[in-house]
């Protein structure tokens, strides 16, 4: 018996970690670096859910669109577009319009939690 873990098993562990590690940097005040991180976990489990379907790996940072190819509810896909902006606008220092605070990555965390929460239901 193969016990080794899915596709998509590994996905959601990833975005488990990517989680953890949002959790730590928000802990030490660096709110830009886990609004990132908040957005990764959240894209790797959408992306293990397309994986679950049989639809592979999308080639996208874009939460949004991976949650309305799942086929998510309405308020998964509301807390996916939140969390797709911050892929670039903390990565690229000129796409930084605004600072990320602690209240954003707060709501950011929020967001990330239903994805993943919904996402590990349906792999």
């Amino acid at each position: 018996m193969n016990n080794a873990p899915s596709p998509q098993q590994i996905w959601i562990k990833k975005a488990e970690e990517d989680f953890t590690t949002a959790l730590l940097n928000a802990a030490h005040a660096k709110h830009d670096y886990a609004a990132f991180l908040f957005q990764q976990a959240a894209e790797k489990a959408l992306k293990a859910v397309l994986i679950k379907k049989g639809q592979g790996v999308i080639k996208t940072h874009d939460c949004f669109g991976l949650a309305k190819m799942a086929e998510a509810p309405r308020e998964i896909v509301q807390h996916a577009e939140i969390l797709t902006p911050f892929y670039s606008r903390t990565r690229y220092p000129d796409a930084n319009i605004i600072s990320v605070d602690k209240q954003d990555a707060e709501r950011l965390k929020k967001a990330c939690v239903e994805v993943i929460t919904w996402s590990k239901k349906n792999c």
